[in-house]
């Protein structure tokens, strides 16, 4: 009995070990004022730089190549969440005269959209509450498709308002 009980914790191992290493791999970043948090990949994103006004934070990978930044703000103008996204594209058109919007999902609280703006794809996730809106954008070069669908479900965006 004491072999087949040795036996099943030796087999069990590499699943126990892959568990831990994946916890260790993933960080978060919370941020009290808007009621959310950022869980990623710390293996990917390196580097961490939080603004000056503690609204979010941006994630950068140590060439630059990919970046996931999640922030909040008040919505002082009280804008439907179509505002939110127009203003979004709005910014783009300005930065460039190659946008493209490739996708775009809405309901009424939050809208997804994947846009092309030059060689970057550029992913944006934004809730509206009451009072604010949290965006989660994720950015990667163009044509790397499969890394943005990936980081799409590894980093993850919890929200508590």
């Amino acid at each position: 009995m004491r072999i087949l009980a040795s036996f099943l914790i030796i087999l069990c191992m590499p699943f126990i070990y892959s568990s831990a290493k994946s916890a260790e791999e993933a960080r978060s970043y919370c941020n009290d004022r808007f009621g959310f948090c950022v869980e990623y990949p710390e293996n990917l994103f390196t580097q961490v730089f939080i603004p000056d006004n503690g609204d979010g934070v941006l994630l950068q990978s140590e060439d630059g190549k990919y970046k996931v930044q999640a922030s909040g703000s008040y919505n002082l103008m009280d804008w439907e969440i179509e505002d939110i996204y127009y203003f979004t594209f709005e910014d783009f058109s300005r930065e460039s005269s190659g946008v493209k919007n490739l996708d775009s999902v809405f309901t009424e609280t939050e809208y997804e959209a994947t846009f092309l703006v030059d060689d970057q794809l550029r992913y944006y996730h934004t809730f509206l509450f009451a009072d604010s809106y949290i965006t989660l954008t994720i950015v990667v070069p163009k044509g790397e498709d499969n890394i943005l669908n990936s980081l799409k479900d590894e980093v993850g965006l919890r929200y508590n308002i």
